[in-house]
């Protein structure tokens, strides 16, 4: 992990526990077969070159497609093939490791510890006899026996498994349980940024007068810096502010959530403020939003407030905003372009002496230097007294030189007059299209139940102005973050599947050498969903990122207990052992090294059923 670079985080240290219990599989499967051979009377050196010359290729395979299974996602080019990189390095570093340990370290250590406990003159007792292997027998032999019924039960259930899986709710990434979250406070555009200051400064006092706030941090006119991967800073905006509340106990922070939009609905009408957990894993936040782009920017607008009405019909949907806010009322000076020729100014030197007089203008540097001796630089503003600013009224008196006369006249000479008008204070474009965002947040639980109730009016809304004419084929929709985003990682996944998939069916072809064995391991794999979808089901667990990483990697799991299997009734049918029999002996042989390896993987999985991020991989992987 040191010669990668992989550091020690919530998914390098998931992936070691993920690991732990899948590291022990190769180990099992070689004590298992020397602990026989021993105790069977047979030289404990003779036992190894045995169990190890039969063992290692096959299990160095199984190992080979454990790895590969993972490798869909740790190798892919998403952002989600990014933040999940190192739980496929770490798993190929720990499996690649078990494996050579299993061959060289495990046949000395069983040498050392397996005595034989063969007698002289005392027949030497079946390893495989006494009740549980009988009753396993019996169990084996009736489902061959019928082996059309017992096909039958198998699809009978997998069958009902799909039912229950389009049950399950979809999903990304699951919350953060960091004692954090963030409150964001917008304003009526055009807002003066001290009047957001002192709304942000209310809410903080508010905030620290609750018991489970440990400190309030608010940043007003912009985000803070991006201190953490899934955290992105709003842009700069003087009716925005944001704080950033720490707390004692992250079980609480639904509470304290409500509790602070409750007040500022009380306290600051005319502020839109709401609370919203980190999320884990890439991508932003957990909103639900509706991008409308087009060429009109009025008509944008109009489809906007038609989106707005038809999101807040929903009950799960709260807080819906657009990205632009409210166009701002403008006053316009309107130019005498006769007399401003004759005194020789044009439009450009209107603005630069508006723009002096009012918003200030950048005229210099000042450097000032500090204690450490780095120097400071600070800008120079030039602007009017600040009651020449905030008095509108004083525009018309303002003096601009004239080039003409050469010298300054009051500056409503060259104006015809003023109008007031109302224009978009911040215009958002995407893909050089001018682009209006609805954003939106699911009043609890997960946001694609929000988004599934209002998914099919919205678009039915928008397919039904298309089709009556009101707006063209160059006006478009599309729902972002968490869905595009879900969209764009499963489409990343499926592009990189099938190159993953011909490797594993190549490996388990290439350990057998022909492709009617292969085939029988892999009609076994897809029965895993019988297990996942009912674990699922029962954790009232989604099926998001990580129940698909989950089941995948599942599937190099199934795969490698199979192999185990099939060679070992190759391993018979060598002994020309009757085809029944080599299958039956080598279910009967291999029920204690595949049942524990399935437990140490059951059981290295159960620390995970407590870590928010991991429990839907856990439950996914110790189902199936």
């Amino acid at each position: 992990m040191s010669a990668q670079g992989i550091l020690l985080e919530r998914i390098s240290l998931g992936a070691l526990i993920i690991a732990l219990g899948m590291l022990v599989d190769n180990a099992i499967v070689v004590t298992e077969g020397m602990k026989l051979r021993i105790e069977g009377g047979e030289d404990a050196r003779e036992a190894a070159r045995a169990v190890v010359g039969q063992q290692q290729m096959p299990l160095l395979g199984a190992t080979f497609v454990a790895i590969i299974a993972f490798a869909a996602i740790g190798l892919s080019d998403h952002d989600t093939g990014e933040y999940c990189r190192s739980l496929f390095y770490v798993l190929m570093i720990s499996l690649l490791a078990s494996w050579l340990t299993a061959v060289t370290l495990t046949p000395i250590l069983c040498a050392m510890v397996f005595k034989s406990k063969r007698k002289e003159g005392v027949e030497e007792a079946d390893p495989y006899g006494g009740r549980f292997y009988d009753s396993y027998r019996g169990f084996l032999a009736a489902a061959i026996r019928y082996r059309y019924v017992t096909i039958g039960i198998v699809l009978g259930l997998f069958a009902l498994s799909m039912v229950g899986f389009g049950s399950l709710p979809p999903g990304f990434f699951p919350w953060s349980t960091r004692p954090q979250y963030m409150v964001d406070v917008w304003m009526p555009q055009d807002t003066h940024i001290r009047e957001t200051q002192r709304a942000s400064e209310a809410i903080a006092e508010f905030l620290l007068s609750r018991p489970n706030t440990l400190a309030a941090a608010n940043q007003v006119g912009a985000g803070g810096s991006r201190f953490l991967l899934v955290y992105s800073p709003e842009q700069p905006n003087p009716a925005y502010a944001q704080l950033l509340v720490n707390v004692f106990d992250s079980q609480k922070i639904d509470d304290d959530m409500k509790a602070v939009e409750d007040w500022a609905k009380k306290n600051l009408p005319d502020a839109l403020v709401f609370a919203k957990r980190f999320k884990l894993g890439p991508g932003v936040g957990g909103n639900i939003q509706l991008r409308l782009s087009g060429p009109d920017r009025s008509k944008l607008r109009d489809l906007a407030t038609e989106a707005t009405a038809i999101m807040r019909a929903e009950p799960l949907i709260k807080y819906v905003r657009i990205d632009w806010k409210e166009p701002v009322q403008v006053v316009r000076p309107v130019l005498a372009r006769p007399q401003a020729r004759r005194n020789g100014i044009d439009r450009p030197q209107m603005t630069r002496r508006l723009e002096a007089a009012f918003q200030g203008k950048h005229v210099g540097v000042y450097r000032e230097g500090t204690r450490d001796d780095e120097d400071r630089l600070l800008p120079v503003i030039s602007r009017a007294p600040e009651a020449e600013r905030v008095d509108i009224d004083s525009i018309r008196d303002l003096q601009i030189h004239s080039p003409a006369a050469n010298r300054m006249i009051p500056i409503r000479q060259v104006l015809s007059g003023f109008e007031t008008v109302f224009e978009d204070g911040q215009i958002f474009r995407r893909n050089r299209r001018p682009t209006i965002t609805l954003h939106s947040d699911q009043t609890e639980g997960e946001a694609s139940f929000a988004f599934e109730g209002i998914r099919a009016p919205i678009e039915e809304w928008f397919t039904e102005k298309q089709r009556s004419g009101e707006i063209g084929t160059e006006y478009l929709f599309e729902w972002g973050p968490e869905y595009e985003d879900t969209q764009e990682a499963i489409a990343a996944l499926a592009s990189s599947i099938p190159m993953f998939f011909v490797m594993m069916v190549l490996v388990v072809v290439v350990l057998f050498n022909n492709l009617r064995q292969p085939l029988v391991i892999w009609l076994t794999v897809p029965l895993a969903l019988i297990g996942v979808t009912v674990g699922l089901l029962i954790f009232d667990q989604p099926f998001n990122f990580m129940a698909i990483l989950g089941t995948l990697s599942l599937s190099g799991m199934l795969i490698k207990n199979a192999i185990v299997l099939i060679d070992e009734i190759n391993a018979n049918l060598g002994k020309d052992m009757a085809h029944y029999d080599s299958i039956v002996n080598a279910g009967v042989s291999r029920l204690r090294p595949v049942a524990m390896a399935a437990a140490t993987t059951v059981l290295g999985m159960a620390p995970l059923l407590t870590d928010i991020f991991f429990v839907s991989l856990a439950i996914s992987i110790m189902f199936g």
